[in-house]
């Protein structure tokens, strides 16, 4: 997993539009959305674990490539779940924060209190 630098994890207005016209093709059904959305993003939802992590105070879990890898797989994956729950009336709340609010909260949401494996 590629790292960014913490101006590449940051959402240009751009990058905003981009995430809002995905979401909402993806709340139209649109399987593919979805994954345009991983391709395009990844690297961003992967920064974003990697702060909550840090925030987290779990170094052990940032020394674990796999652990850290699963846990960004989980956020797309509750991404993916709470998707049908974005609407273009709230299109403006997500755009607001560029998307990213609605990121954040999915990332959030997916990390563990403690790691996976037993160490």
């Amino acid at each position: 997993m590629a790292k960014i630098t913490h101006a590449e994890g940051n959402l240009r207005s751009d990058d905003r539009s981009r995430v809002a016209e995905l979401m909402a093709r993806i709340v139209d059904g649109d399987d593919a959305a979805f994954f345009m959305l991983v391709s395009e993003f990844d690297s961003r939802v992967a920064y974003i674990v990697r702060q909550f992590v840090t925030d987290m105070g779990r170094r052990d879990i940032l020394a674990d490539e796999d652990e850290l890898s699963g846990l960004v797989t989980d956020a797309w994956l509750v991404i993916r779940e709470r998707a049908g729950g974005w609407s273009k009336r709230r299109e403006g709340d997500c755009g607001q924060c560029g998307g990213a609010g609605c990121v954040h909260s999915a990332v959030r949401c997916s990390l563990p209190d403690r790691p996976r494996h037993a160490f």
